[in-house]
């Protein structure tokens, strides 16, 4: 079974947390792969997974990523 979940973010500092998050891309599943894509202000998210156990681990764990990038852009850029 090939299952994909697909997020955009709207983020003020996009290319900031990108470039943050970018090389976690290195750090791939056996059963699941990701892709990131982003513009001046939106991250997108593409997750492939072969089963829904990898999938929801893949986006738990990309969430988090992406958020904790984010809440730090923030306080380091106040």
């Amino acid at each position: 079974m090939n299952l994909t979940a697909e997020f955009t973010f709207e983020i003020s500092s996009a290319s900031v947390v990108y470039q943050s998050i970018v090389p976690e891309l290195s750090d791939q599943m056996l059963r699941s792969r990701a892709i990131l894509q982003h513009t001046d202000s939106h991250i997108k998210l593409l997750i492939h997974a072969e089963d829904i156990t990898a999938l929801r681990a893949s986006i738990n764990s990309w969430l988090r990523i992406i958020s904790i990038a984010d809440s730090l852009s923030y306080i380091l850029h106040k």
